[in-house]
């Protein structure tokens, strides 16, 4: 059954969309075309199949958690190339004008 102005005004105030006069008989037959695929799926004979949530089995593989000492500033000092009152120094990328 073809999409009709009313149903099209429907769906329109339901997104509360306004659809330009140019655009509406391009989304009708969009639209259309795309309850035609659901129409077809609806046939599809599914007795017997078992609803999934996704096509493979997918499982989260995490390791164990394990207490470490945590980093230190003179650690992340001693890594840096250059460091100036605990802080690291990095090249200047911005210049000061702004």
């Amino acid at each position: 059954m073809p999409l009709t102005d009313a149903d099209l005004d429907h769906l329109a105030d339901l997104a509360r969309l306004e659809l330009p006069a140019e655009d509406r008989a391009g989304l009708r037959r969009d639209l259309d075309r795309l309850l035609g695929y659901v129409a077809l799926l609806q046939e599809v004979d599914v007795d017997g199949v078992v609803p999934m949530q996704r096509p493979m089995h997918l499982a989260d593989v995490l390791r164990d958690d394990e207490a470490v000492r945590p980093v230190g500033s003179g650690d992340l000092e001693a890594l840096a190339p250059a460091t100036s009152e605990g802080r690291v120094v990095v090249p200047r990328t911005v210049d000061g004008s702004g």
